[in-house]
């Protein structure tokens, strides 16, 4: 039995599957948002019908925040399968929802002065500064050398490979303490080094690249321009070490602004962009009609249509 959402998005608006079955779609006015490069239609099809008002019982709900939509045209040269079959069946130009917000790439890039957290790893070629006062005077700018290690005189080598930052000051103290008592330490990071990563599956830029050391999931995945229009906007995932470490939804940010699932990347992390999972249509009186990835573990996680619906 259907919900009563998605019996919902069914009255409200235009609903076609894509994937590997069958197609389905219940008749409403087009929408007037996009303009239609269709051939005309024959004798043999027909218009889709107005549809009913939406039902009274269905409570309102403030529309999420979404990216505009590029206008594309029946015509354009870029259009997917899914996109063709919708020109053909419906003489409708959607776009993939979520992809031209990768057309602002640099609002979301780390700039030299960002500020370092405490979750940030060091590593080799990572520079900072020590300062300890009392019982021993010291002021130190030290490197991490190749083996992950720094020399303090008098105190010897300190192992700091993959300890992160907010750490870094304890650390030092332990060290000096073999040594020394009565004494306070203070740290600061100085120069960071870059990150090599690799993008890899469906992105628009697969590569390798060296960014920023503060980038996270999500500023490579700007880097790299995105999911291409084959690519998941939905299970976008950090490989570490042969794992998976972790998974983004583009939606929670896109709709929620939601980036709590983001993570720091470390060097030779894999971003990877698989297939894109089955995509659903939806336009009619709706604003932001558009081609929608569904989220497999939801069955079908179409981000709330009807928060977006007007009245009819």
């Amino acid at each position: 039995m259907m919900s009563g959402r998605t019996r919902f998005i069914a009255v409200t608006t235009a609903l076609i599957i894509a994937g590997p079955t069958a197609a389905f779609a219940a008749d409403v006015m087009p929408s007037p948002l996009y303009p239609v490069g269709a051939p005309a239609l024959s004798n043999s099809q027909t218009l889709p019908q107005p549809a009913k008002p939406p039902v009274s019982n269905v409570m309102p709900v403030s529309p999420a925040p979404a990216a505009p939509l590029e206008r594309l045209t029946c015509r354009s040269g870029d259009l997917t399968d899914f996109q063709k079959y919708l020109c053909r069946s419906a003489g409708l130009a959607l776009p993939l929802f979520g992809q031209s917000i990768f057309a602002r790439q640099s609002a979301f890039l780390p700039t030299e002065s960002s500020p370092v957290g405490p979750d940030y790893v060091l590593g080799p070629g990572d520079q900072f500064g020590v300062r300890i006062w009392g019982s021993i005077d010291a002021d130190l700018q030290l490197v991490i050398d190749r083996n992950g290690t720094v020399f303090i005189p008098k105190v010897g080598n300190i192992n700091l490979a993959g300890v992160p930052y907010g750490m870094l000051r304890q650390q030092i103290s332990n060290a000096v303490g073999r040594v020394y008592r009565n004494f306070d330490v203070s740290v600061n990071m100085g120069q960071l080094r870059m990150l090599p990563i690799f993008v890899t599956g469906q992105a628009t830029n697969p590569g390798s690249y060296t960014l920023n050391p503060l980038s996270t999931l999500v500023t490579a995945l700007f880097a790299a321009g995105g999911p291409s229009a084959a690519g998941s906007m939905r299970d976008i995932q950090i490989k570490r070490g042969g794992q998976i470490v972790a998974h983004f939804d583009l939606y929670d940010l896109l709709l929620k602004g939601d980036k709590s699932h983001d993570i720091l990347l470390q060097p030779g992390d894999v971003l990877h962009i698989p297939a894109a999972n089955p995509q659903v249509a939806i336009y009619g009186s709706i604003k932001v009609p558009g081609i929608y990835e569904v989220n497999p573990i939801r069955v079908i996680d179409v981000p709330r249509p009807s928060s977006n619906c007007s009245a009819a």
